[in-house]
């Protein structure tokens, strides 16, 4: 591996650390600390996806437009910091809900602007280093919730001001590591443009049917799960973290494995028997104890990256060339819509349901209704005609056009 592109990977699997850093003290951070609903404290995880959809396209084009991509990643990376700082230090509620938001646009500028700084770097492997680059990026995740679980046993601020200081060596890094090389602004699709692939490429509609059900889900599991453990069970940070890993870590060991198993049986039916399991695993969360709630993390673990793959190899296999960036970019658009709706659609079941059944029998029915979303899309895109479906001629309808 080129050491340009080692160090950048280093820098994606430490900017990825602090995102499920805070899930763990989730409770602790937001709902004991001000007070507030279940359904303000799922809202707070959302708000850090919508920041992340309004800001990524727009400094991808600034970073384009000012070619200074190092600096925009060093200037994010320490904005980024100060907000973990900004959060532990809020005074109300709304504040903090406030800096939430700007750290998730901070966020995503960074972890955005290094892979934009790997393709330049790679030109030609794209495709085999960017399967290192996203197992780089999962593992990040996935020791995360076990970092901010440890720390979180000593309070809240102790996984903040971690994740300041993560944030802060990023800085530190690129301004070291990450160079000035820059390239001719790439073409970047128009949502319009995007949503024109569903009618010229219709087995595309089930990739970004998964990407959105399979982001909800969860959206349901990381907004909903710590509450419910420490509900439930009186699990503490670290013991929520470490289930959290039993979960992450499964998925990124086998989200290359998975490449080669596509090649071996169609995608569609990994995709489609994959969900179908995962869907009835999902349900059961809530009836589960903590020793069956291991094997149940790791077993959806598994499953997760049975769908995760097979919707990448299904649009890779099914989109030309020309459009395989459009094709991604609604791919990843659809995907964080779903991250978004999954927290505050639990949220709402909770609140509805929690005078009627309990909070803890409340978010048995989240995770039951996340899974039998997952299972019924998994029934549903095994049957559908978009399958069979060919590629609309380009004489019925116009090409997708690029624009620069």
């Amino acid at each position: 591996m080129d050491k340009s592109l080692r160090s950048v990977s280093l820098l994606v699997f430490l900017t990825m650390l602090p995102v499920t850093a805070l899930v763990p003290i989730l409770k602790l951070l937001v709902q004991d600390r001000f007070a507030v609903g279940l359904f303000a404290t799922h809202l707070f995880m959302a708000i850090n996806t919508l920041a992340a959809i309004a800001a990524a396209p727009l400094m991808g084009s600034l970073s384009d437009w000012l070619g200074r991509r190092k600096e925009l990643i060093v200037g994010a990376a320490a904005a980024d910091a100060v907000l973990f700082l900004a959060l532990g230090s809020a005074p109300t509620y709304d504040l903090m809900l406030a800096f939430r938001f700007l750290e998730g646009a901070a966020h995503i500028t960074v972890l955005s602007l290094l892979f934009a700084h790997a393709s330049t770097i790679l030109r030609g492997s794209e495709s085999h280093s960017f399967g290192g680059l996203g197992g780089v990026l999962t593992f990040g995740v996935a020791l995360g919730a076990p970092l901010g679980g440890v720390l979180g046993q000593g309070g809240a601020e102790r996984a903040l001001w971690a994740g300041a200081g993560i944030m802060t060596a990023v800085a530190i890094g690129a301004s070291i590591w990450v160079g000035d090389r820059s390239e001719s602004p790439a073409a970047r699709p128009q949502m319009k443009e995007m949503l024109r692939l569903l009618a010229v490429y219709p087995s595309v509609r089930i990739p970004i049917l998964f990407s959105f059900v399979e982001r909800l889900a969860s959206g349901f599991f990381i907004a909903s799960f710590p509450i419910f453990c420490g509900l439930a069970w009186g699990l503490g940070p670290r013991s929520i973290g470490l289930l959290i890993t039993a979960y992450m870590l499964p998925m990124a060991a086998l989200c290359y494995p998975m490449v080669s198993l596509s090649r071996r049986r169609p995608a569609r039916e990994w995709l489609c028997i994959g969900g179908l399991i995962y869907g009835g695993l999902f349900s059961s969360i809530g009836y589960l104890n903590p020793v069956g709630l291991v094997f149940l993390m790791i077993a959806c673990g598994v499953l997760s990256a049975v769908m995760f793959v097979p919707t990448l190899v299904i649009i890779s296999r099914e989109t030309p060339s020309t459009l395989k960036g459009s094709a991604m970019g609604l791919f990843n658009a659809v995907g964080a819509l779903g991250f978004i709706v999954g927290p505050l659609l639990s949220g709402a079941i909770v609140v509805f349901l929690s005078p009627r059944l309990g909070p803890v029998e409340s978010y048995r029915a989240v995770f039951l209704v996340g899974g039998l979303i997952t299972s019924a899309a998994a029934i549903g895109s095994f049957f559908s005609r978009a399958w069979r479906d060919k590629p609309v001629a380009q004489s019925e309808i116009p090409a997708v056009p690029v624009r620069r």
